[in-house]
């Protein structure tokens, strides 16, 4: 019917098995099997409530988008960790930007260090952080989002200093 299917299924592991077998104990065999006939299927499997319910409004919502995701972070080490999370994830890849988005966002924020997929935005010297002028993080994530070689894009927003992760937040809705 076109639609969507997430599972989180409880008992992936010995323990796990153990615990539902008294109560649904028929919905129990192998994970490994499981997970292969889900896969097979299209179903989308994750593994805490968390992820459940995320990745429902994910895919629930209108905009629908491809694989090819860029990140745009005002962390490194937390774009890291998103791409080391996505590691064995082979429905998904980050591509690097095309040329044109590397030069587009050089000339406007020449101090960045570096402008790549996962782009830190804070990859500047501190005393140079050219998202210090309000709007500047909306305009770079504009930029950066409007790179040709991406489908869609993940924006991970750190409260670090509040003013910056609420201008993240409303650069991404906007």
């Amino acid at each position: 019917n076109g639609k969507s299917v997430v599972v989180l299924k409880s008992g992936k592991s010995e323990a796990g098995t153990l615990a539902v077998a008294g109560h649904t104990g028929a919905l129990a065999g192998s994970a490994r099997v499981q997970e292969a006939l889900f896969r097979q299927l299209g179903i989308v499997t994750v593994n805490s409530l968390q992820e459940l319910l995320s990745t429902s409004a994910l895919l629930a919502a209108e905009k629908k988008f491809g694989p090819r995701l860029g990140v745009f972070t005002i962390s490194g080490g937390l774009g890291g960790l998103l791409l080391d999370s996505f590691e064995q994830d082979r429905k998904v890849s980050f591509p690097s930007v095309a040329a044109d988005t590397t030069a587009a966002l050089r000339s406007d924020f020449a101090d960045l260090d570096q402008c790549a997929n996962p782009f830190d935005c804070c990859s500047a010297p501190f005393g140079s952080v050219p998202f210090r002028t309000p709007g500047m993080l909306a305009k770079m994530l504009k930029t950066f989002i409007s790179d040709p070689c991406l489908d869609g894009a993940i924006v991970c927003a750190t409260p670090v200093v509040q003013s910056w992760a609420s201008e993240i937040v409303r650069a991404a809705i906007e």
